[in-house]
């Protein structure tokens, strides 16, 4: 039996096989050839593994008497693929080809403020803006550092007291601004404040922000009438070096009939 082919010695017998340098060589031939390899490297499983790598089988393993001639001229031997082609999958369709855009797509941009509410009027400052009803009054005035400030006030509410708001702007502000304003509320608060939020904020252009919402009650210098009060305020450090500041609030009680959350959330900065 040759091993590793499963065929008998009498049906190789017939065979005609392609050894390279040698051309086309009988079975016999080819185990005297073998033989030689065999004796020369000394080793069977080296030989069989030789000849199994380099001996070709090219003509039918039938039983037929006679001796196997030699073909006039030796067909060259097809070397079998690698792996089975695959056979592309017709589409079932043909693609249809997108349409080139006539323009590139714009983005849509977000909205630079958020909506004025009815009834509502909008300041705009180089470095600020903001919205407020237009029955308010509104001045102006120049803080003790030369700050530019901006007010706003409502008509009479709970115990005579006004809903007001104010913004500032100074230039070349150099401090730490989220320690000052800390700092103003540990100096200026009184046994009744409550700090309700104390948190920093980053929004674009800006190196520092500090938002704060507080509570506290104003008392009345002349009657000693004392009126809970609620605040909304932020503060800005502006990449060129301003600080921005707003501040809104009212009675307690009056907080939503003066529309204070909506005039501090118009509040923003000036690209």
């Amino acid at each position: 039996m040759a091993a590793g082919l499963g065929f008998t010695d009498s049906k190789l017998s017939s065979a005609s096989y392609y050894l390279p340098g040698q051309g086309f060589v009988t079975w016999k031939e080819s185990r005297s050839m073998i033989g030689l390899v065999h004796a020369t490297k000394g080793s069977r499983r080296h030989v069989l593994v030789l000849a199994l790598a380099t001996v070709t089988l090219v003509a039918g393993c039938g039983g037929g008497g006679g001796t196997a001639g030699a073909p006039s001229s030796p067909p060259v031997p097809a070397e079998a693929p690698s792996s089975p082609p695959v056979p592309a999958e017709a589409p079932s369709s043909p693609p249809v080809p997108a349409e080139a855009p006539s323009s590139p797509p714009v983005p849509a941009e977000a909205p630079s403020s958020p909506p004025v509410p009815a009834g509502f009027t909008t300041y705009q400052d180089p470095g600020y803006r903001f919205a407020y009803p237009q029955d308010w009054q509104r001045g102006s005035k120049t803080g003790a550092l030369g700050e530019a400030i901006v007010t706003v006030r409502s008509g009479p509410r709970t115990d005579g007291v006004h809903c007001y708001g104010f913004a500032s702007h100074q230039d070349n502000y150099n401090s730490d601004l989220v320690a000052a304003v800390r700092s103003l509320l540990d100096v200026t608060g009184d046994k009744t404040q409550q700090i309700l939020q104390n948190k920093e904020v980053h929004v674009a252009g800006t190196k520092q922000g500090i938002l704060v919402e507080r509570t506290f009650d104003q008392t009345d210098r002349g009657t000693g009438m004392a009126t809970p009060v609620h605040l909304f305020e932020v503060h800005y450090l502006t990449n060129s070096g301003a600080a921005v500041a707003f501040t809104i609030g009212g009675p307690q009680a009056d907080v939503d009939a003066c529309h204070v959350r909506e005039i501090f959330d118009s509040f923003q900065l000036s690209s």
